[in-house]
């Protein structure tokens, strides 16, 4: 009998979640969720795309850098590399939290220089935008983050890549 409310239970958190939000990727997404940690960090394809998740249970580690004055708090990292050099645009457009976004060169966190950091791309919006020119076969580290204001911002996340 325990049993079977444990899977019910579970299967009702699930459904939950996809209603919400938070744990499954929309339908539009093409590639990998982010990573907790920097050293996991999935690599996302070079060509445009959308991608979501949440930073719900996501931490910061040692020595991780702030984000345009943020402290760092529930990061999610990816890594992003394109085979020819051009203009690459990120936004966190459609979150349902205060983001802030951030794009690094570098191979650990310690060694991170910064390429382009965002808070809010306006002052009518809590979504993040950077633009930056990519160069070729360049590894770049992508950051989203929540606004540090307490409680830190948490939630679902969509990171959407296009080469205006």
């Amino acid at each position: 009998m325990r049993h079977h409310f444990l899977r019910r239970a579970g299967l009702a958190l699930a459904v939950v979640g996809l209603v919400v939000g938070i744990g499954a990727p929309d339908a539009g997404a093409v590639g990998p969720a982010g990573a907790d940690g920097f050293n996991a960090a999935p690599l996302l394809p070079p060509g445009p795309g959308v991608y979501t998740g949440n930073n719900l249970t996501a931490t910061a580690q040692a020595g991780e850098p702030a984000i345009d004055g943020n402290t760092p708090a529930a990061s999610v990292w990816w890594k992003y590399r394109r085979r020819t050099p051009g203009t690459v645009q990120l936004t966190t457009r459609g979150a349902n939290f205060d983001t802030v976004l951030a794009v690094y060169r570098g191979t650990s966190v310690q060694s991170l220089t910064l390429v382009r950091e965002n808070d809010d791309a306006n002052s009518n919006v809590l979504w993040s935008r950077v633009r930056f020119q990519a160069q070729a076969n360049v590894t770049y580290r992508v950051k989203i983050d929540g606004y540090e204001r307490p409680p830190v911002r948490r939630g679902r996340y969509v990171l959407r890549v296009t080469l205006p």
